[in-house]
């Protein structure tokens, strides 16, 4: 399963890597289950060149419009902790723009529906979730 993680300049530092730990740990932790072992590949990537975290810390990623075509798309939470700014953040282009050439790119398997995406939340701020069951034999 290929997953994007769309990482926004100022993405909050523990999110990013629990998510990050996540995956990486399921990945080994595969080699211990009979039959197929699912594998989880995880792309970087961003709207900028140069993306920092919260604290500061430099992210390396790949360049949105060359996501390829991710099976989900994930946007770990802003660094944002105020309901004004995060609006904002969730608001603009840097979340919005990248993610039309993820569902609509160049060799697009399943062009009919775009990729399942998942978003996480700061503090006070109002949270949904939208989930898409996989397209049959997907």
């Amino acid at each position: 399963m290929h997953i994007l993680v769309l990482v926004l300049n100022g993405a909050f530092d523990t999110g990013l890597a629990a998510m990050l730990d996540a995956f990486q740990t399921a990945n080994e932790l595969s080699g211990m289950l009979e039959g197929p072992q699912p594998r989880f590949r995880v792309t970087l990537a961003g709207v900028r060149a140069d993306v920092r975290t919260a604290q500061g810390m430099t992210v390396p990623v790949v360049p949105a419009g060359e996501c390829g075509v991710p099976d989900l798309v994930l946007l770990p939470a802003p660094g944002d902790k105020m309901p004004a700014p995060l609006v904002r953040t969730l608001g603009g282009g840097e979340v919005q723009t990248p993610l039309a050439p993820c569902a609509t790119g160049p060799g697009r398997a399943r062009a009919s529906a775009p990729p399942a995406s998942a978003a996480s939340c700061s503090p006070k701020a109002a949270c949904s979730t939208a989930t898409r069951p996989p397209a049959p034999g997907g």
